[in-house]
This record gives C-alpha cells, structure tokens and sequence, in this order.
C-alpha cells in the first residue's frame, strides 16, 4: 500500500524571475508565483483522476534553467486503483503523465526472477516460471514509494539476484524515487518493479524512456560482478548537458566480495564506466581506501556530473576520515577530513554534509 506523508502536500507551485536589472550597479527582480498543480485538479493522462497529494516531504520538486518542474503526485478517483495511485508528471510546458505506476517498464522483456526467499534468490533456469516473490519486491517498493513521500526507512538490503531468460514478460513499476529534469526537458528516475522482472532499476528519457541500469545487468569495472540494489540516501540523479547520468550502486558475484568491494559510483560515457569503487584507494589519502560514499555508513550519496562527464563524490575511508573527490578527469582529492581549510586561520575541515547530494561539479568556462 503507497505509503502516505504526515504532513499532507495540497499543492504544488514554483517560483520564476518576471524582471531583471533595473541598473547597472545594482540588480532587483521581482518573482511571481505560478501554480502548477493542485489537490482536487484533473490530472493529466488518467481517464477521471485527480492530484490527492505531492511527493517530496522536505524536497523540492525537479526543475530546469527553463523554468519547468518535474514531480510524483499521488491521484485518487476515476480509472485509480490499489496499483496506479502513483505517477510522475512533467511540464512541456503542458503538464503530461510520464509513467504511471503499473505502467510496463521499458527494457524488462523476458527477464524473470525466481525468489526462494528474501535472503536465498535463486535464477530459474526453466523455459516459463511464472514465479515472484510476496515479501522481496513490495519491500523495496515500499522503501522508494516512502521516501518519495517522506518516511524514510533503511535502503532494502536484500542480496544479489542473477538475471535470467525465461520468457516471462514485461514487468511493471511499483515505486519510484524523486526524479530529475533536464534543459531539454528529458527525466531520469529509480524505480522499483514487480511482475516479469520483480526488480529495480534506473530510467531516464532520450527522449525515449529507456533503461540505464537493471538489476543483474553486467557491472563495468568488475569481473563478472552485476548490480543487486541501488544504495542512494535518495539524492536526484544528475543530468548533465549530454544527456547522461550517474548513480551509486552496490554488486554482487564474480569478483565481488561482501563488506569489501560490494559497491560503487557509475557514470554514463554514454556507456557505464565505473567512476570508484569500495575497496580502492582513494587517491591523495595516505593509501586509505574508500568505504562508503556518503559522510556516514550504510548510505551511499548521488554524485554530480558536469558538462565534460567528469563526476565529483563524497566517501567515507577506511581509516574513517571523510572527503571529496572529482573527476579532471582522472580521480583527485578536493578535500579531506584533518586537511587545511583555504581561508580560515589555521583551520582544518572536520566534516563534509552530504545532503544525500555530492557537490557540483562544473564545466570550465570557454
């Protein structure tokens, strides 16, 4: 069952800049409020549904240099059910649905999981299994569909599930993380799927909405490891001005081992390359290797990617110091934990907030 915020959302509205200079020496602008969607009104790409509720409890929604926003909305009457309470909707300028819960995920064909139990996933090597499991899948919906509107709970931590061919079909969405909105007005997306694939995995528009990343897909820079879970804090993911994205994921199999090379950062070139991994070292700590990339345990942040495709991450290190890395567009320290902070007197950093966002990352002016 979608899981519903405390504190109720009726309406959702942005703020654009309706003047600019006025003098030279000095600049005054002036904003108008315009609304985008609210609670009772028709909502776009259901047959007689409407906006009940707005995702993001203590986040913005997405929104471009153009102006238009991207959002989740929770609809409620005419064609809903117990399976499609959710979409996400974007500005076109025109409001328009992108995905529905319960929609078929693009790029899931003929992928199948066979679940013996949470802890034990075991791939069916048979031609159709009509299997899924009740408990593994609803879980990690739940944890996205929550996050979107503001429980948080702890990242789904089940292992690894090996991907198979049985001709099962195409999966559905059940859950969905904040989105991302870029200039030409593509998204991009986590999402949680139950059905064929009973799985996970990221989305974004090209303008065609295609899968980056799905469970079980091969992870570049392992031996033979695949993806078994996307570890976000529940940062968007970046959008640079190409068209690509990049997120943080753990593996499994192969060469992958628990607790000590189990996760990683991601980027499109436009193919995946792996930015850094648990495990290396990172470069410029005094051998230090990299543990989590997040200023705490457990979570992993969204990294940033600029223009010229070089990302910039937080990490915690093996010797429990934190830091910040970007690409140049080989990987270099920015900052470290007990390293001399520029302009202060003597001062040392002592910490870095991640806000579940590593720090931009900017392209060079020309």
């Amino acid at each position: 069952m979608f899981a519903l915020s405390a504190h109720r959302q009726p309406f959702l509205c942005i703020i654009s800049a309706a003047t600019s200079l006025i003098a030279a020496t000095a600049a005054a602008q002036t904003v108008d409020i315009r609304t985008v969607a609210l609670s009772g009104d028709s909502a776009p790409g259901t047959v007689g549904a409407s906006f009940q509720e707005f995702a993001g409890t203590g986040r913005a929604p997405a929104l471009n240099s153009l102006g238009n926003t991207a959002f989740f909305g929770l609809v409620t009457g005419g064609d809903t059910t117990g399976s499609n309470q959710i979409g996400l909707w974007k500005e076109t300028p025109d409001l328009i649905l992108v995905v529905r819960q319960g929609d078929i995920a693009p790029g899931t064909l003929d992928l199948q999981f066979d679940f013996q139990s949470l802890a034990e996933p075991l791939c069916s090597t048979r031609a159709t299994t009509p299997l899924s499991s009740p408990t593994s899948r609803p879980a990690l919906a739940s944890r996205l569909q929550s996050r979107a509107f503001g429980r948080r709970t702890r990242p789904y931590a089940g292992r690894a599930r090996r991907r198979c061919r049985s001709g099962a079909g195409e999966a559905t969405f059940s859950g969905f993380e904040m989105p991302s909105l870029d200039d030409a007005g593509n998204i991009a997306f986590p999402a949680a799927l139950t059905g064929g694939t009973a799985g996970f995995g990221i989305w974004k528009e090209s303008p065609t909405l295609s899968p980056v990343m799905l469970e079980g897909d091969p992870a570049p820079g392992t031996v033979d490891g695949t993806f078994s879970e996307y570890s976000s804090l529940g940062g968007t993911l970046p959008i640079n001005g190409s068209g690509n994205t990049a997120f943080p994921a753990a593996v499994a199999g192969g060469d992958v081992m628990a607790f000590v090379n189990d996760r990683g950062i991601w980027k499109e070139t436009p193919d995946l390359a792996l930015v850094a991994r648990k495990g290396d070292v990172a470069p410029g700590a005094d051998g230090a290797t990299f543990n989590f990339f997040a200023t705490f345990g457990g979570f992993d942040s969204t990294p940033s990617l600029n223009d010229l495709g070089n990302a910039a991450i937080f990490a915690d290190l093996s010797d429990h110091r934190e830091g910040i890395w970007k690409e140049n567009p080989e990987l270099s320290l920015v900052a470290l934990e007990g390293g001399p902070a520029p302009g202060t007197d003597g001062a040392n950093f002592a910490g870095f907030d991640n806000s579940a966002q590593a720090p931009q990352s900017t392209t060079p002016a020309t």
